[in-house]
């Protein structure tokens, strides 16, 4: 049986809430110490162990506790109730603005990050310069934090906790804010902490970063263990609940004929436009819901405007079983016109797609809304579930999108025109 690192029991934390400065001087200045605040338990009664090696990720709504319990599994704050005890070095990456002091440089944070974590300044010192490379932040790292832009904070600051060879990493979802390339690198950070039997506690909105990362998962709801298990079973369920409460609030439901919406879905957005029709259909325009991979099939929306809109767009997202993004587009990417629309006008959009997916079933999420930015956007109306189509793939892959692929395969040495089959190689598409 592997070794417990982390180990919670029965952990609770509550936190004073004052309405205004002046009722926590009254409460403290009281001879009798009459209370003056509201009580909040941003966690309540949570136990569980983490093994060494393992990778847990925490799923939650805003207000769930998962910061929460990320700073006391640090030791920045203390429990309420309840004990914690982790065993060896722990670095955590937390939300922005936490441990750096924002009037020194880089270089200086790092150095102070070094000395709280235990390390002699001559390890420090042996660590700076590759605290430096895999920042990647040039001549900022000798400027002061507080002119940093969040993306160059968050490399820092994955920077200095990876530095510093934690036995137990625990990352906050500050991640999202850093550019694409750094994220990449980040996660490939993660894998190498993995493989060397490094113990990590990712807490994180994103269901799929958890399915794929993590070894086990875990969902705080109200301050409360909700759930915890298989990855992809918890990100399953957390999606599930997610969509449960967009339902209870936006519920419509009607027929389910082949090709229209199904019986249920939730939806949002503003409503100056609203979709009223979706229709899933083949070549030759006829009402279905079940493909063969490589077929075509037409997504028809139709949408009525109900205000005045300028610069309208439509997208939509197809999701697998599991609520996994797994394709989106919109008519702003691909460079279509913007146009604008009146009230009581309406238009039909039309997606073309070839079924070039794996085998299974996909959720059609679509989505009008105003452009308002370089990729930003307002919603006027997403449904989310709005109908399911189903691929068929006999085919074996990996993943659920197929590219076009060719693979090419010679002997070392053989002529470029050598004829495939003429036991040199050959070229084969798939």
């Amino acid at each position: 049986m592997s070794e417990i690192v982390i180990s919670l029991r029965g952990v609770s934390k509550k936190f004073p809430i004052y309405d205004n400065p002046l009722q926590k001087l009254k409460e403290a200045l009281h001879w009798k110490r009459k209370p003056y605040h509201r009580e909040f338990w941003a966690l309540r009664e949570i136990t569980l162990d983490l093994e060494a090696g393992m990778t847990l990720g925490v799923l939650g709504q805003n207000g769930s506790g998962k910061t929460t319990i990320l700073q006391l599994m640090a030791g920045i704050m203390a429990p309420t109730k309840g004990e914690i005890d982790t065993r060896g070095r722990v670095a955590a990456i937390l939300e922005l603005g936490a441990g750096f002091n924002p009037e020194f440089t880089g270089r200086e944070n790092a150095f102070l990050s070094g000395l709280i974590l235990g390390l002699h300044p001559d390890e420090i010192r042996a660590t700076m310069d590759g605290i430096v490379a895999f920042a990647e932040i040039g001549d900022f790292i000798d400027q002061p934090v507080k002119t940093y832009s969040n993306g160059m904070y968050v490399r820092l600051a994955f920077a200095v906790a990876v530095a510093m060879d934690p036995d137990i990493l625990l990352v906050d979802e500050i991640l999202s804010v850093g550019d694409t390339y750094f994220q990449h690198k980040c996660v490939r950070k993660i894998r190498d902490f993995q493989e060397m039997g490094k113990t990590l506690v990712y807490v994180t909105h994103d269901a799929e970063a958890v399915r794929n990362l993590c070894h086990q998962a875990m969902i705080l709801d109200y301050s409360r263990l909700l759930a915890r298990g298989e990855p992809g079973t918890i990100a399953a369920h957390y999606l599930a609940l997610i969509d449960s409460r967009e339902r209870s609030h936006h519920s419509l439901s009607g027929p389910s004929p082949e090709g229209k919406a199904p019986v249920s879905y939730s939806r949002y957005g503003s409503k100056e436009a609203e979709i009223t029709e979706i229709e899933i259909l083949d070549d030759g325009g006829r009402p279905r819901t079940s493909f063969n991979f490589g077929e075509n099939f037409h997504i028809r929306i139709r949408v009525r405007f109900h205000a005045d809109v300028e610069r309208f767009v439509l997208g939509n997202i197809f999701r697998n079983r599991y609520g996994f993004n797994v394709f989106g587009t919109n008519a702003d990417w691909i460079g279509l016109p913007l146009p604008d629309m009146k009230k009581g006008e309406e238009c039909l959009v039309t997606f073309h797609h070839r079924a070039n997916l794996a085998g299974g079933t996909y959720s059609i999420n679509p989505a009008a809304s105003v452009v308002t930015g370089r990729r930003t956007y307002r919603t006027l109306d997403w449904i989310n579930n709005a109908a399911i189509i189903e691929v068929n793939n006999p085919d074996p892959m990996e993943g659920y999108v197929s590219l076009p692929t060719e693979i090419e395969l010679r002997k070392a040495g053989a002529a470029d025109d050598s004829p495939a089959g003429d036991g040199n190689g050959g070229r084969r598409r798939g």
